[in-house]
């Protein structure tokens, strides 16, 4: 029969009730509470998707959230000045006399940097420094031109560095611009090697040359600035000038090779030792002189073999009896 109640017991609560579907398990109430909790179809995209009845809908299809406030705009950095104040160039003037002269540095940094400092183009900037990097050309004397070089000559003689280099020694002492000493010492140098009967020696000649160098330092015979004159008398294929020059690039202490690990003292005297030997062969080998004096030895590397014999010539240096 359609419209007969059947009498049932509520799953959840036991309180009796009537229903038209036997197979009814709740009660209104209770049914009301079950339906409260379980999860219903989200039909906003194609169904399928399950979410809690408590939970945010989704916007509808082709509505756009609203959009965020708009950014505040910064007001717009004035042009840079394209023509420099006194306050400028002396600023310019500073920077460069206390951070660019002499120095190795990357100039279109530099002059991007002090453009954002004073709020000046670049290009006035770099205009000015170019002022002070490439100074008016400076006229000397053939007098004072002689006196640069014969200073200069004397610190190679005598294998004498003063502190901070010899050719920024000599520009204090003169007042002159440091690039133009470069060039009057170079002209010289130049000149002193083109005039030689051999200007360019051969690895094989200058061998000979350092073995009569050390053979003289031992006998002691000659002052130590008389060595380059009296060496070029024994090898004539050098001029007293060369024998100078490359006697000071021997004892030209390189930063690099004085930071290189200590070997121990025994290996310390078994590489000068071997060096000794290497003196008395009849040529050179092959190889580099501290290669083929690392490859004698055990773990050690040619660096090492450099900062050795760097010592050692410096001790003769020092213990040389006839500055």
């Amino acid at each position: 029969m359609s419209g007969t109640k059947f009498r049932i017991s509520c799953s959840s609560c036991n309180a009796t009730f009537f229903d038209l579907d036997r197979r009814a398990r709740y009660c209104p109430k209770c049914a009301k509470k079950k339906a409260l909790s379980q999860p219903v179809k989200d039909q906003s995209d194609g169904g399928g998707a399950e979410r809690s009845a408590d939970a945010p809908r989704k916007p509808l299809l082709g509505l756009k959230p609203p959009p965020p406030p708009p950014k505040e705009k910064k007001p717009p950095r004035p042009i840079k000045a394209l023509e420099a104040t006194p306050e400028h160039r002396e600023h310019i003037a500073q920077v460069y006399a206390e951070q660019l002269k002499d120095k190795e540095v990357v100039w279109k940094e530099a002059i991007t940097k002090i453009s954002d400092e004073l709020w000046l183009s670049s290009k006035v900037v770099s205009r000015i420094l170019g002022e002070y990097r490439l100074p008016k050309k400076v006229e000397i004397s053939d007098e004072t031109k002689a006196q640069i070089i014969e200073l200069y000559k004397g610190f190679v003689e005598r294998s004498e560095r003063p502190e901070g280099g010899r050719r920024k020694t000599i520009c204090k002492q003169f007042g002159l611009p440091f690039a133009l000493v470069r060039d009057i010492v170079y002209e010289y140098s130049l000149a002193r090697y083109t005039d030689s009967p051999n200007p360019d020696t051969t690895r094989e000649q200058k061998f000979e040359l350092e073995k009569a160098f050390f053979a003289e330092v031992e006998k002691a015979r000659y002052p130590w600035v008389e060595l380059p004159e009296r060496l070029a008398e024994q090898v004539p294929i050098f001029n007293s000038w060369q024998v100078a020059r490359w006697r000071d690039m021997l004892f030209d202490d390189k930063p690099s090779v004085a930071n290189a690990e200590n070997v121990t003292p025994e290996i310390e005297q078994q590489i000068v030792d071997a060096y000794k030997q290497y003196l008395l062969a009849p040529q050179p080998p092959e190889k580099g002189l501290h290669t083929f004096l690392a490859e004698q030895f055990d773990g050690v590397s040619k660096t090492q073999v450099h900062k050795v014999l760097q010592n050692y010539r410096n001790r003769l240096r020092a213990d040389y009896p006839l500055k």
